[in-house]
């Protein structure tokens, strides 16, 4: 008798940290989908926003794997802390790698107008995207100048701009256009967010889900008891585990590095005085050289301009430091998916993994043995490291020494 084949359903996540909302979205999944396997695409140790995870991948892989997660594999560094675009390209291409059946993603608006429009923005995107140039030139930001754009397309602008202003809603619309792009066989399932909002600061009486935002706020203002409401049970006990021995990295912590790169570009333009730089970069090398001891916040805060959100800016600076340029991702879109990581599996991920034929790629369980493919990503590794290590004066194993998590 032939084995009926499993079926898997794929999420995008950084889970930093992992709560009961997405707890929930797991969970509606699984009634959306009747999936057998749970496949989460994890960012590492640095995230989209432009800053250190909360908790190492390792910790949050487990957190995820309490949570309902099968299997955990990492979104590489250069997807993961690149605008949505490329992380959406990034987890898309991880999960055709695996051919998964269903891609589920947390929204705010229908799934007909989110497909909608991307099919829209796929069939006029040469166009599309010369019209935002024109008017980021004009100082706009790209998220502000996209809108400014298909304004003129979609008769309801106030459907347009929750569309394109909700962050569940923009990585939705790249997920979708990203698996028109790769044809994928992927089922695309939306589910509608529920409780907080995506930005929502403060935890809220009376519910047990908060946003990401809230938990990490309630983190580093030392309120860790008040999310016992807001995450599972073991994750929870996990999470006040692991701050109990030691607090979060931050961007903060690497502000003698980030500073020392700096002093390097200006010595640099002073051997070589007609060597171009960014707008960006010239108005944070004056802020620097004007206010040395400032904070990376308010370095943030200074820098901000109508053309450069905080986060693009937190991201430049994350990219500094992890050495990301554009050629990296220019040459990294050639071929998305060179290999899949696993940082955690139980045995129905395993069993999962186990009907698949073999890829042309290598499925990673021990780092030590590919070096040289995982060479970018370890280096931010060790970046995180070196900080948890300053800050705490604990030992974090390597990469190299660490092994995936078996549940």
């Amino acid at each position: 008798m032939k084995n009926t084949r499993l079926k898997a359903a794929g999420i995008i996540a950084e889970y930093n940290p992992f709560h009961n909302g997405h707890a929930f979205h797991i969970e509606e999944t699984k009634k959306k989908t009747q999936a057998d396997c749970i496949i989460a695409v994890m960012s590492g140790d640095f995230v989209q926003r432009g800053e250190p995870a909360i908790l190492d991948k390792f910790t949050r892989a487990k957190m995820a794997l309490f949570g309902g997660v099968d299997l955990v594999v990492e979104l590489p560094c250069i997807a993961a802390t690149g605008s949505a675009g490329y992380f959406a390209k990034g987890g898309i291409a991880i999960l055709n790698t695996l051919k998964v059946d269903y891609l589920s993603f947390g929204m705010e608006s229908t799934l007909s107008a989110l497909e909608h429009l991307a099919q829209f923005y796929l069939e006029h995107e040469d166009s599309l995207e010369e019209d935002i140039k024109k008017l980021q030139k004009k100082g706009f930001s790209y998220p502000k100048a996209r809108e400014e754009v298909l304004k003129d397309t979609f008769s309801d602008s106030d459907s347009l701009h929750l569309l394109l202003s909700s962050p569940n809603n923009i990585l939705a619309l790249e997920y979708l256009k990203e698996c028109l792009r790769s044809n994928s066989t992927m089922k695309p399932i939306g589910i509608s967010r529920t409780g907080s909002s995506y930005h929502e600061e403060e935890l809220k009486e009376g519910s047990s889900i908060c946003s990401a935002t809230a938990a990490r706020a309630a983190i580093t203002s030392g309120n860790l008891d008040l999310l016992s409401t807001y995450l599972p049970g073991p994750v929870y006990a996990e999470l006040k585990k692991s701050l109990t021995i030691a607090k979060p990295v931050t961007l903060e912590d690497y502000k003698v590095l980030l500073k020392a790169s700096y002093l390097q570009l200006a010595y640099e333009m002073d051997l070589h005085q007609d060597i171009s730089i960014s707008d960006l970069d010239r108005r944070i090398l004056k802020i620097l050289q004007e206010k040395p001891d400032i904070t990376i916040q308010d370095l943030c805060e200074e820098a901000h301009t109508k053309s450069d959100t905080l986060t693009s800016i937190r991201r430049h600076l994350l990219h500094k430091l992890l050495t990301i340029t554009q050629k990296d991702y220019d040459d990294w879109e050639e071929h998305p998916c060179s290999y899949l990581r696993i940082l955690g599996i139980n045995d129905r991920g395993a069993a999962y993994l186990g009907q698949l034929s073999e890829p042309n790629i290598p499925i990673i369980t021990k780092a030590s043995s590919y070096q040289s493919l995982l060479a970018r990503d370890h280096y931010g590794d060790e970046l995180y490291r070196l900080a948890f290590q300053e800050k705490n004066s604990l030992l974090l194993p390597s990469e190299y020494h660490r092994k995936f998590l078996k549940q």
